[in-house]
This record gives structure tokens, sequence and C-alpha cells, in this order.
């Protein structure tokens, strides 16, 4: 008899559109890529690669907004075209899900956005640090409107 065990990460973006009165607009949620890089700080962590900077910590802290529109790719290194970041509201975790959360107000990000992504140890500076997670959307963020984008990695 043979077990298996399985080991897999499905990424989700949750947006949430608000009015100026934090009344609820609109939902939508969107599938995402899970680029190589994140994969390739597990493995360098679980084989205790001190020459790879991916075996460092991975501090999931910015979420960048761009107007790109290629195809996210598992071997996207940064957003097509970013225009926006923003460093994370808040995270947690269970054993099985992580969650990190970011708010965008009025004045933020306004224009078409085409791509959302998430980068670790990152800066303020545009695609700094190690993308994490890329997606596509189609969402036009106006100066009317406020924004909780919330990112989540569940076990699959």
């Amino acid at each position: 008899m043979i077990i298996k065990n399985g080991f897999g990460f499905k990424g989700i973006y949750k947006i949430d559109a608000y009015d100026c009165l934090y009344r609820l607009v609109w939902t939508k949620e969107y599938e995402n890529i899970i680029v190589q890089n994140f994969y390739d700080a597990i493995w360098a962590y679980l084989n205790a690669d001190t020459d790879s900077p991916a075996a460092d910590d991975i501090e999931l802290n910015y979420f960048a907004t761009g107007d790109g529109e290629t195809i996210a790719n598992i071997s996207d290194t940064t957003l097509e075209n970013e225009i926006f970041r923003k460093q994370i509201t808040s995270k947690s975790y269970t054993d099985s899900m992580f969650t990190c959360k970011l708010f965008l107000g009025v004045v933020e990000s306004n224009f078409n956005i085409k791509e959302i992504g998430l980068f670790a140890n990152g800066t303020s500076t545009p695609n700094s640090g190690t993308l994490i997670s890329r997606c596509n959307v189609d969402i036009i963020k106006l100066d009317t409107l406020q924004y909780d984008i919330s990112y989540r990695i569940e076990r699959v």
C-alpha cells in the first residue's frame, strides 16, 4: 500500500471596494501565479543553503500595483510596470493558511490597475525585494473608493 502526502500552495487575491462612507460597493477574487522565487526560497531554507539569499527569512512586507498587461508567469521576478507600492497593513496565519492585508485609501493607486504583486524583504523602492506572487486584474481605482486587498496562500 502506498500512502501519498500532497504538498502544494494556492494563492488568492480578494479585493473589497468601499465608498467614502465605508459601504461595500463590490468584491472580486483573483487566483494568482505563485512565482518560482517562492519555491526557491522554501527549497533553500529546507536545504539550509546559507549561500543563497533565498535561504534568508521570507518576510512578506509590500504589495505593489501596476499597469502591465503581460500574463503572469511562474518565472516573473518583478511586475511588468510597477506604479504604486505600500507596506502590508496586517498579517496572520493558521496551520494551513497565511493571510496578509493592505488598505488603499482614496488617494492611493488611482489608475487602471492591471497587475498586483506581493513582495518579500522589499523596501519602498519599486521592484525591490523578492516577488512572491503576481496576478493580472482589471480594476479602475477611483478617488471615490477605498480598497481592502487581502492575499491568502492556502495549503492544498
